[in-house]
């Protein structure tokens, strides 16, 4: 018998999935998998993401000095942190990739099982369509969070090795070429994620949660995750730290020039999300009016047979 994957987190990049993976991995009866990112069903090359996993055969990808380091990388933190992750680490990465390997990488993960790549937000319809007819029943998990911040927040993250006085001559020459890449417009594109991935799975199985509740609603945000995905919510009060600070990057101020960029770019989708969803879209779309309301309905996830 087949394990069961209980569920994905599609991502979205920079919108909280850090924070979600370590949450999970403090209860007791959840099992992420040792590796936050698998990266299998957007190994293919067409994807903006790198994946090693692109090459199937371990006897060509063993060449691969990027592969290598790679793999020693996560060795050498699995024998500092945690040395029952090696075996796993093992089949991880010296097998050849195929839908068998990968259903074999959760049979040994106790309890509730699945993972989080947000990468996965960025598959095409042919991409889901692999995932379901792999994984039919796994719970889909989206994290959103603001697009014009998250836009911000990946383009920080590309260019964290900078220094701070050089973030305003950079800004001149490559935020807007930035933004408009394709990685990072699928990576904002919720809409578009969301319809696809509708198309395969039922609503049911499909949940939206927001990077806004981390700080706001933590608790009742993870509760209703782990209720999702089949778990006991009242053990997230007792076993996990929800007040860990784990998603947050450096804060640096979006310029006023780069801001209005990007409210023009995001206030079409952020007024659908509104129409679809409201909760924190439809705070979103305050934000971008500059009229901030205290009576917003807000949730701290979505259950999209609900809407």
């Amino acid at each position: 018998m087949r394990k069961k994957v209980d569920f994905i987190c599609i991502g979205a990049q920079k919108a909280g999935t850090t924070w979600l993976y370590n949450r999970l991995n403090e209860l007791s009866e959840v099992t992420p998998t040792p590796i936050k990112e698998l990266h299998y069903f957007d190994r293919e090359l067409k994807y903006p993401s790198y994946s090693f996993l692109a090459e199937s055969s371990l006897f060509k990808r063993v060449f691969n000095l990027r592969f290598f380091r790679h793999v020693l990388v996560k060795y050498f933190k699995a024998i500092k942190e945690n040395p029952s992750k090696i075996a796993w680490l093992t089949r991880y990465f010296f097998s050849n990739y195929n839908d068998e390997w990968y259903l074999s990488l959760f049979k040994k993960l106790k309890g509730i099982s699945g993972e989080i790549t947000p990468a996965y937000s960025t598959l095409d319809e042919e991409g889901v369509a692999k995932m379901y007819q792999l994984i039919p029943d796994t719970k889909i998990i989206l994290l959103l969070r603001n697009p014009i911040d998250r836009a911000w927040s990946h383009y920080r993250f590309s260019t964290r090795n900078i220094s701070k006085k050089e973030v305003d001559e950079i800004l001149k020459s490559n935020i807007y070429n930035f933004i408009d890449t394709e990685a990072q417009l699928l990576r904002t594109d919720y809409i578009r994620t969301i319809d696809t991935f509708l198309k395969f799975y039922p609503k049911e199985q499909f949940m939206i949660a927001f990077y806004d509740s981390i700080k706001e609603n933590p608790t009742q945000m993870l509760e209703e995750i782990v209720s999702f995905i089949g778990g006991d919510s009242s053990k997230v009060v007792t076993e996990c730290d929800v007040k860990s600070m784990d998603y947050v990057s450096p804060f640096l101020r979006i310029p006023e020039e780069t801001l209005l960029f990007l409210k023009e770019k995001y206030n079409p989708m952020i007024n659908e999300m509104n129409d679809r969803y409201g909760s924190y879209c439809q705070l979103w779309k305050w934000q971008l009016e500059n009229n901030p309301s205290k009576d917003t309905p807000i949730k701290p996830t979505i259950r999209l047979s609900d809407v």
